[in-house]
């Protein structure tokens, strides 16, 4: 199982490596704060659905 310093080790990684668009890094915080049982918006199910809605960006930019 993937616990949340993996996560932000492996985002940390991503953001090194690739430039990253506003969206991609407001997608990996909300991905983030659903992890940590932190949801501001949703029910905290970590699906493609909550993590849209948390980020604020539709299901379809996901």
């Amino acid at each position: 199982m993937t616990g949340p310093r993996t996560t932000q080790t492996v985002f940390a990684r991503l953001s090194r490596d690739h430039e990253l668009s506003d969206k991609d890094r407001a997608i990996m915080r909300a991905f983030e704060q659903l992890l940590d049982g932190r949801p501001e918006i949703t029910d905290g199910s970590v699906n493609v659905v909550n993590i849209a809605t948390e980020a604020g960006v539709s299901r379809a930019s996901y």
